[in-house]
């Protein structure tokens, strides 16, 4: 086991065959994968846990805006679309699994 401070660093590791695998966040190795469709990885069939994520600013934060104008771009809209019809898939995987 090796412990890396972020996900390229982890993928980098994977890519050099000194681990045999990576954990990390669900999302963000979707992304991962998303933004480099030719890597020869896949997310496994299980999760371990369940993660919630939430972002916090202070109430009268000018990064508000931009991150609302973030969240409304047409790329991060696909982006959380194909997230969200990947976990379905998981889910209609692992509900057909049990007995």
């Amino acid at each position: 086991m090796s412990e890396t401070d972020t996900l390229p660093d982890a993928i980098a590791l994977l890519e050099k065959n000194q681990v045999d695998g990576v954990l990390y966040t669900r999302g963000d190795l979707e992304y991962y994968l998303y933004q480099h469709p030719r890597v020869s990885y896949q997310l496994a069939d299980f999760d371990i846990g369940s993660e919630y994520i939430g972002i916090a600013l202070p109430f009268d934060s000018p990064l508000t805006r931009r991150l609302n104008e973030q969240i409304l771009q047409p790329r991060f809209q696909l982006l959380v679309r194909e997230i969200e019809s990947n976990w379905r898939r998981l889910l209609d995987k692992t509900s057909r699994k049990k007995p």
